[in-house]
């Protein structure tokens, strides 16, 4: 073997579904590639041609991209002398979903040379191609493998991001989306019960119109940090609609939930606002509404209905109170 397949031989051992190839597979294999030279922006695959090739880079830089769906170009793979791509596309033989271009000028081992057919080559040497491809379906599971027990590891991480999709932009609390993921925290409560309470203001309509909408913004945001701080351990709360918010209670009996309903009337009807309003101080009132589960419903989204209810009751009634919803609601 002369000193450039003995150089392309080397270099086709890096590919992991020929690295268990001996010596003389390796010259055989040598003898179907060629070392191609690129100059620096040079193409070597376009996106959606089919893959034909892998290449190992014998020195140079190839940066591997894809386009996203508003057509903008993003580089998700930068490789260096040494490295490999395209084996996924070749064993695969399907097409691209990259493109391929030189960064500088490089030189590339390119298996089969341009002009020679893979399948013709597996035809030839169907026996040791059946142990490289076999040695790749391996490579491929074990990295699946891999990733698969990433996710497992991180998966409090991959929880923390889901969750940030049921965050509300302006409060910060939960938003309404997220009352469906608390059910399971009812089921598994100690008393396997839970409540659930809707918080309103009472007048929070003349704080738009007086002070305007960026102030009631502030208002809500203010409301939101008072109803978070008033709650006990294990309590949640979201933004329910517009101005209201809910709070999942889970295992919380009839006394701890008129309780806690109360301490919410009391405590936020003692927020000070002023600063918001230009110094002005203002009272907001809040009606809250309460129903137990699974006294009067056995799934969330019914319990925070049947307590919205309520709360438009109490304040239509004067507000400023709390209560629990009318029994026969279930």
């Amino acid at each position: 073997m002369d000193s450039v397949d003995l150089a392309s031989a080397r270099l086709l051992q890096s590919i992991e579904a020929f690295s268990d190839l001996t010596d003389h597979e390796l010259s055989v294999l040598a003898q179907y590639c060629a070392v191609d030279r690129y100059g620096s922006g040079d193409t070597v695959f376009d996106s959606g041609s089919r893959g034909e090739q892998l290449f190992i880079i014998a020195d140079g830089e190839v940066i591997v991209s894809t386009h996203d769906e508003y057509g903008n170009v993003r580089d998700v793979g930068r490789y260096l002398s040494g490295d490999s791509f395209g084996e996924l596309d070749l064993f695969s033989n399907t097409l691209r979903t990259a493109s391929a271009r030189c960064s500088r000028d490089s030189r590339l081992l390119t298996f089969p040379r341009r002009g020679l057919r893979f399948e013709d080559i597996i035809e030839r040497h169907p026996e040791m191609f059946a142990r490289a491809l076999h040695r790749f379906i391996t490579v491929v599971a074990s990295r699946i493998r891999t990733v698969t027990q990433q996710v497992a590891e991180n998966s409090p991480y991959i929880r923390r991001l889901r969750t940030q999709g049921f965050i509300d932009k302006l409060t910060g609390t939960y938003n309404r989306a997220y009352l469906n993921e608390c059910g399971s925290l009812f089921d598994c409560s100690q008393s396997a019960g839970g409540a659930i309470l809707i918080v309103k203001p009472d007048n929070f309509k003349a704080i738009n119109d007086t002070y305007g909408h960026d102030a009631g913004d502030a208002a809500l945001r203010f409301i939101a940090g008072g109803v978070k701080a008033l709650l006990p351990p294990g309590a949640l709360a979201l933004r329910y609609r517009g101005n209201e918010f809910c709070v999942v209670f889970p295992g919380a009996e009839e006394d701890s939930a008129v309780e806690l309903g109360e301490k919410l009337r009391r405590g936020l009807r003692a927020l000070d606002f002023s600063s918001l309003f230009g110094g002005n101080c203002i009272t907001i009132t809040f009606s809250v509404g309460i129903a137990l589960y699974p006294r009067h419903a056995r799934d969330l989204e019914s319990l925070a209905a049947i307590s919205h209810e309520t709360v438009f009751g109490l304040r239509d009634s004067g507000g400023d109170r709390i209560a629990l919803v009318a029994e026969g609601c279930e």
